[in-house]
């Protein structure tokens, strides 16, 4: 289990004392410094450049500069303080601002073309690194020559940067909803319920159900009115409407963008080094579509089946029933099926899973699996890392609720020092609402010959306990967690030299895969009954408290029933086509809006365009039925990943259920926590970050290449 033994790393966590000017500083500081470093590396010759004396020297200044960036970066998604995620959001415009500066040098890429052609023989990481740079910089318009197309193209980054940067600050910081009384949230858990805010005045009686993925949660999959469904679906549709100008101006700049660069449209510019290429992607795509859609099918038939019968049941009449599946039941009738073909009730299965037992119990499988152990440090730690900083204990995070973790290899493994992890898990005002997990200190080697540790921080937004229950997380939350924390080791495990190669710093369409692998073990029934523990068995005062909502059952067991879980296990079979399918509606959005020319893009209707995308995908209706068209709404305004880094690159999701999948089966199924197989895994795939092309990794770790054959046969194909 994690320790509380102490040991005293080699390296002090960060202090949180930082104003909002303390940000912009150290931003400007580390863009000085590398304004400074990179005066000196262009006054040499490009017939004298080497690895040694050009690219080294950059690559330490890019170390030192994303450990300032990530810090910097990372109070826009969770500091209490708007002040604070402001000036983070600044910070970044201010990195972006000057990496144009960097790009507009033709010295730079005219250096590193120099090393390439110098054609020095270099290892293996450091070759795939000066490749990979001289495409990038290629990309970012440094081969341009001077003149006005390069001026149109700095012009355009520089709306774009903008762009993200704002849409994505509107997205994060939305904190709508909407009220409902009690009886239109029938079926909400009660638990949740107690959670949310209470209304005064004109809301008097009335519940605040937020726009935030739990809330929305809970409303799609437990509340009876369907009224109640499809309001909280389209305010959390038409949430964004500041959004809808700035993402058609987006998607038609980023066209312009590419084709600046002699690119047909953004797709084409954006999938260049990764897993897959165009054809392979749309290749991807089709096939899997084709493969789910017969068991998607199935399952709207037996959905639609069961809403006219759960209709009639309460009360409406056969004339009066739609029994077309929309958007906001899917989830709600998906639940009704586990509820009367497996039963299995999801808000009693989460008591058995509290946030605390939870966590221990995941991070107990990470040390396990990977050799890894986890110290969770006290209030004395604390005090004692923050006073030799000159700080006090407050100053070890920025917020009350996190908890941090130092991190070490096993003593069979040297019993060496990985890095911190932190926990930012309970829901707040002002926090990022969309798990994630941030790594916001990189790991690489220095240039004294000694190490820079990372830290990495898994983000939730999971109610907070009540005065009658702890934190209960529902299964859905779990394998969440589990995927999040699966990137924090990614993170700590590395073992790489440069930031930019550190960790999750892989190919776009490569991140998702190892933590979409462990997602599979969330499923697994054993593992399930060993992280549950209910959450009456914690205290005497929880007892009492279950005894009062239940007073004629029987006392429920420590432990989750193995049967139950069997039970759950066997659910994800019947849903995963279906979802699958949502997947692949998002995917066909993003490239579709990303494979047009932009007098093409100027043209479209991005909203139309995603809701028939959507409802041509997965089968499901909208209010187009009622006359309004594909015009009807503006959901593509909220899709937080065409804001942040995943435009033209919405199809890793996909592509790592299906590599994930062969991963699994082929090494874990059969013994999910062998020890031996976890530390192969880390050493072959985690360990190496982005060092190298990562479908080497695969092919080494599975002896093959890998394949779709596991996934088809999880959807029944």
């Amino acid at each position: 289990m994690p320790s509380s033994k102490f040991r005293e790393p080699p390296q002090l966590p960060v202090a949180f004392n930082q104003t909002p000017s303390d940000l912009l500083d150290l931003m400007r500081a580390a863009i000085e410094t590398s304004r400074a470093t990179l005066d000196t590396l262009v006054k040499i010759p490009p017939s004298e450049a080497t690895f040694a004396n050009f690219v080294l020297p950059w690559i330490h200044d890019r170390n030192t500069r994303m450990k300032t960036s990530s810090l910097t970066a990372l109070f826009r998604s969770v500091s209490p303080s708007e002040e604070m995620r402001d000036a983070s959001i600044e910070c970044g415009k201010m990195l972006s601002e000057f990496g144009q500066e960097i790009v507009a040098r033709p010295e730079i890429y005219a250096l590193f073309q120099a090393v390439k052609d110098r054609g020095e023989v270099l290892d293996q990481d450091d070759q795939y690194y000066l490749d990979r740079k001289l495409s990038q910089l290629v990309r970012s318009g440094a081969a341009l020559p001077d003149g006005p197309v390069k001026d149109r193209f700095q012009i355009v980054t520089k709306r774009l940067d903008d762009i993200e940067a704002e849409g994505s600050k509107r997205i994060r910081q939305e904190n709508g909803g909407i009220w409902f009384t009690a009886e239109e949230l029938d079926g909400f858990p009660r638990d949740a319920l107690e959670a949310l805010k209470k209304g005064e005045g004109d809301n008097e009686g009335k519940y605040k159900v937020t726009f935030g993925t739990v809330d929305l949660d809970l409303v799609f999959k437990n509340c009876v009115n369907p009224e109640t469904r499809k309001r909280m679906f389209l305010g959390n549709e038409n949430k964004c409407p500041d959004n809808v100008p700035l993402f058609q101006e987006m998607v038609e700049l980023r066209a312009e963008h590419a084709e600046l660069l002699g690119y047909k449209s953004h797709a084409d510019l954006i999938i260049q080094n990764r897993l897959m290429t165009m054809d392979g992607v749309t290749a991807l795509i089709d096939d899997i579509q084709e493969k789910t859609a017969p068991a998607s099918e199935s399952s709207r038939g037996k959905l639609r089946t069961l809403k006219r019968a759960h209709l009639l049941s309460q009360g409406v009449a056969e004339v009066d029933i739609d029994d077309r599946l929309f958007l906001w039941d899917q989830l709600f009738y998906m639940k009704l099926v586990e509820e009367q073909e497996n039963d299995l009730d999801q808000n009693k299965i989460a008591e058995f899973f509290t946030l605390d037992e939870t966590v221990r119990g995941l991070l107990e499988n990470f040390e396990t699996l990977f050799g890894v152990v986890f110290v969770e440090l006290s209030e004395d730690s604390r005090r004692i890392f923050m006073e030799k900083q000159g700080h006090d204990a407050a100053g070890m995070t920025w917020h009350e609720d996190v908890v941090v973790y130092a991190v070490w290899d096993e003593e069979a493994l040297g019993g060496g020092f990985l890095g911190y992890l932190y926990l930012d898990i309970l829901k707040r005002q002002g926090k990022r609402d969309h798990a994630c997990c941030i790594t916001f200190q990189p790991g690489f080697d220095t240039t004294d010959g000694g190490r820079q540790y990372p830290s990495a921080l898994l983000v939730m937004s999971i109610q907070r306990p009540t005065a009658s229950k702890p934190t209960l997380v529902r299964h859905r939350s779990v394998v969440t967690m589990f995927h999040e924390l699966g990137h924090g080791i990614h993170c700590l495990v590395g073992r790489t030299r440069y930031a930019e190669t550190y960790g999750t710093k892989t190919s776009r369409d490569f991140v998702e895969i190892p933590s979409r692998m462990l997602e599979n073990f969330c499923w697994d029934p054993v593992i399930l009954q060993n992280l549950s523990k209910h959450y009456s068995h914690l205290s005497s005062e929880y007892m009492a408290s279950w005894r009062a909502e239940n007073p004629s059952v029987l006392e429920p067991p420590i432990k989750a029933p193995l049967e139950l879980l069997q039970k759950l296990s066997a659910s994800h079979k019947i849903t995963l086509a279906p979802l699958t399918q949502r997947q692949i509606a998002f995917v066909k959005f993003d490239m579709a809006v990303h494979s047009v020319s932009s007098e093409e893009a100027k043209a479209m209707s991005l909203g139309g365009t995603y809701n028939r995308i959507r409802h041509e995908s997965t089968g499901l209706f909208g209010p187009e039925i009622e006359g309004a068209g594909y015009e009807w709404g503006f959901g593509h305004s909220r899709f937080s990943h065409m804001f942040g880094g995943y435009d033209a690159g919405y199809y890793t999701y996909v592509i790592a259920s299906v590599y994930s999948s062969d991963l699994f089966q082929t090494r874990f199924a059969k013994d999910p926590m062998n020890r031996e197989e976890g530390r192969r895994y880390r050493k072959l795939v985690l360990g190496r970050g982005g060092s190298r092309p990562e479908m080497e990794f695969l092919e080494e770790y599975l002896g093959r290449m890998p394949n779709g054959d596991a996934f088809a046969k999880a959807i029944g194909v």
